[in-house]
Order: structure tokens, then sequence, then C-alpha cells
């Protein structure tokens, strides 16, 4: 009797070990590179009518950076999973809101201490970014080294995450491994973003491992299938435009905040003619500050109605979303000039589903 039971548990073991295999052999293994795993980057674009050059500028210096306090309260990335009404209860109203390319609605806030934008679905936080002085985690704190950091987060070159049961593996190489490297804490991905020439951090993003799977800001490796991202209609994005051209706006003043410069006015004409140079790259399929009817920076600028005594322009495409944008234009040399600019005054962003533009300029009626 035993020495039946024993065969039927032998071939019932031996069945399922080769139905595991037989699993394995027919599952498809992927692989898919990110939109682009640092985004697009146009080359700079910056046209002066003053009569003299701006100097170049010298590289802000930091003041040492405080430690922050053990155990503080207003540690970010505990936000991600708790009702937003928590939220609000605390911080008020947000300055703006508005749908993104994901399935979550973006919050905007800008606090005593910095620029801080939540995502929100069904009622929930599955998202906090911070960027300056609005970073407010135990351990962490903006202007902080890489060096320091990585004292609080362990980050890795190959990331797994699982969700549904399915495992997923991130590969966060180069570029992407200095500017904004992933960890993980308490089952909350962290996106650190670094200003590579200044060697500190200056803004934070706390995700789900859902939300991270559909930003997909790296390469990844998986087995099965990806789940489907989002997709819109032409209505829908005009809506994501509309929002997202703002948290551009926000990004750069939190970045400018964070480097004692002052903040940069809308400009509604600016930002008209940025958006349409996004629609016209995104529709010819080019990326050149020159479209291909030979228009540049100023003609648009002028068409739309913007007077100026000085301008310059940044271009991106193919980032996750605009907070992703504007640290990639920080650290771009000619770029990251036209964001920390001491003489730029005021700013218009146009966004064309993944296609950025930005236009930095001094009014006209401002010059003396």
């Amino acid at each position: 009797m035993l020495k039946q039971a024993f065969l039927v548990f032998f071939f019932v073991f031996v069945l399922l070990i080769s139905l595991f295999w037989v699993y394995l052999y027919f599952t498809p293994v992927g692989e898919e590179q990110s939109d682009d795993p640092l985004g697009e980057i146009g080359e700079t674009n910056e046209e002066k009518e003053a009569e003299e050059e701006a100097e170049e500028e010298e590289p802000v210096e930091q003041d040492h950076v405080e430690e922050p306090e053990e155990g503080s309260e207003a540690a970010n990335h505990n936000w991600v999973g708790k009702e937003v009404e928590e939220y609000q209860e605390l911080h008020g109203e947000p300055i703006r809101s508005g749908p993104s390319a994901y399935d979550y609605d973006w919050q905007m806030y800008h606090l005593d201490e910095g620029y801080t934008g939540i995502g929100v679905s069904n009622g929930t936080i599955v998202m906090v970014a911070n960027m300056g002085e609005s970073i407010q985690d135990e351990e962490v704190r903006a202007g902080m080294s890489r060096e320091e950091i990585e004292s609080a987060y362990t980050f890795s070159e190959d990331v797994d995450v699982e969700v549904d049961q399915r495992q997923y593996t991130f590969h966060i190489e180069d570029e992407a491994y200095s500017i904004r490297p992933l960890a993980e804490i308490d089952n909350i991905f962290v996106q650190a973003y670094f200003d590579t020439v200044q060697n500190e951090l200056v803004a934070i993003r706390y995700l789900t491992a859902e939300l991270l799977l559909d930003h997909r800001p790296y390469s990844v490796t998986y087995q099965g299938a990806l789940p489907e991202r989002p997709s819109h209609t032409r209505q829908e994005w005009q809506a994501i435009e509309n929002s997202s051209k703002y948290r551009v706006h926000d990004w750069n003043n939190g970045i400018r905040d964070h480097y004692e410069l002052p903040s940069l006015e809308w400009d509604d004409n600016a930002a008209a003619a940025a958006f349409s140079h996004s629609e016209q790259m995104a529709v010819e399929g080019f990326f050149s500050h020159t479209a291909p009817d030979g228009t540049d920076l100023g003609e648009r600028l002028e068409a739309h109605g913007a007077t100026y005594t000085a301008a310059g322009e940044n271009l991106a495409s193919q980032y996750t979303d605009s907070l992703a944008a504007v640290v990639g234009w920080l650290n771009s040399e000619g770029h990251r000039e036209n964001v920390l600019h001491e003489e730029f005054t005021h700013h218009g962003a146009g966004v064309y589903e993944r296609y950025f533009t930005q236009n930095f300029i001094v009014p006209l009626e401002e010059h003396p």
C-alpha cells in the first residue's frame, strides 16, 4: 500500500515538473526599450537682439545641507497609497490639476518648501514628485550629493518589479543611471533626479510598481506580455497637453527656486509659439529648431505676437512626462543655460503628445 502511494506521488511530482518546464518553454520572453532611455534633447537655440551678450553663468554654490530630523512625519514616500483627501486636509487645494498621459490625474502644489506634484487615481495617491526644498523624507534632502543619497537608497542597474504575479526587470544604464537611478523603499519605487553638473539631488519621484510599469522610463525585459498602455483620442490629448505645459512651467520654476533665481512669469504668446513648434515636429516628423519650411524661433515668436530683446528655446521628445523633460534639460549644457539664465523673466511651454518645447524671453517693454 505504501509502495503504491509512493508511486502515485512520484508520478504526480514528475507530471507537475514537466508542466512547469512546458510553461517556461512556450511563454514568450520579451524586451522593450523605453521610447528613448533618456528622451531626446534638441540642440540649444538662443537668439539675442540686445546689444551685449550676457556673460556665461558661473555654477551656483550650494550651502551645507542640514541633516533632516530623524522620524520626520513629513516623509513624502509615505503618502503613496493614501487617500488624496488626507493630503488636501494638510496642504489645501492644489494650484492646478489636470490629466496625465497615464491612468491618473496630476495635482500641483506650490508650498512654502517648493513644488510638489501628486498623481491621483480613483481618489488614491499613486505617485508623489518633489522638487527642491519640498523633498522632505527621513534621510533625504535636496542638495545632497549622490554619495549621500546612496547611503539612504540602494540603486541598481537592474531592478526587478512584480505586477500581477508577473516579473519584469528594468535596466537602468549609462546616462539614465547617472541622472535618474531607481531604488525601492517600503515597497515603493524611487526615482532620484540629479543635477550631474553640481552632483546634487534636485528632484525625487515615488511611485507604485504598477505606475512604474506604465511609465516604462527604462528598457525592460519580461516574460509573457506587457500590459497595454492607455491610448488617447486627439481630444483627450488636447486636455493632457494643456495640463502638461503648465507643469513644464512649474518644474522650471522649481529648479530656479532651488538655485535661488527669480521665478519666470507665464507668457501666452511664447507658449503659443512653443505649441506650434511641438505640433509641427510631431506631425511632420522632424526634430530641430528650424522647421522644414525654414521658420526659426524668432519667426515663430513674431508670428504669435511675442516681442522680445532676448529669447531661448529648448526642445525635447519621448520623455515620460514634463518632470523628466525638465531634468533632462538641466543636465544638457546649452539647455541648462536657458533654464538657469538670470536675464530671462518670462516663459511659455507647448506640448504636443510627447514633444516638448519651451521658450524663454525678455519682453521688449522690460528692456531698459
